[in-house]
């Protein structure tokens, strides 16, 4: 009966009654623009938001990077530094709460530290972001994610990418696909 929700302009609300009720979060937080929510399925209490607003456009409202929650949304933390101002999506892997990777407008990141240090895996200048990121459920290392060109992907990058380290490197899944 929980479910926490996200808003583009309105921040994190949590019910505990499947729907019935709803409460925010985050009104207390300085940015209310929320892109992406996940829960770590290893541990119910830590709770990551991607804030700002995925997509393309001039009224899109930015964020100010990953929150942490470490109380199922109750306090946040804020990020020391803002690896990307739009989130896309999160998938954190179930075996590990602090290790996560975010689809976002300025490329995909991992960490395996709860958001305090990012690598950067998938980037280049001819990118819009990166729009999606989903885990298998068989096999946790193995990723998709969808990438937003410009126009033509640059070489190496393709629309559909796969990993099956994690999000350390990624390799095209195009082929086939219309």
């Amino acid at each position: 009966g929980v479910v926490l929700a996200g808003a583009a302009g309105g921040g994190v609300w949590r019910t505990d009654d499947d729907g019935a009720t709803w409460r925010p979060l985050t009104d207390g937080l300085p940015d209310l623009s929320v892109g992406a929510v996940a829960w770590a399925p290893s541990d119910p209490d830590i709770v990551y938001v991607g804030t700002g607003e995925a997509g393309f456009a001039v009224d899109f409202i930015p964020g100010i990077g990953l929150l942490r929650s470490d109380d199922g949304g109750e306090t946040w933390l804020l990020p020391d530094e803002v690896v990307a101002s739009q989130f896309y999506a999160l998938s954190v892997d179930p075996r590990d709460p602090d290790s996560l990777v975010a689809a976002t407008n300025d490329g995909l990141f991992t960490t395996e530290d709860g958001g305090v240090n990012w690598h950067l895996r998938l980037a280049s200048s001819d990118l819009m972001g990166v729009t999606e990121v989903l885990r298998s459920p068989a096999d946790p290392d193995r990723l998709w994610t969808a990438v937003w060109c410009t126009s033509r992907c640059p070489e190496g990058i393709d629309r559909v990418m796969r990993s099956d380290d994690g999000g350390v490197t990624w390799t095209s899944a195009g082929a086939g696909l219309a």
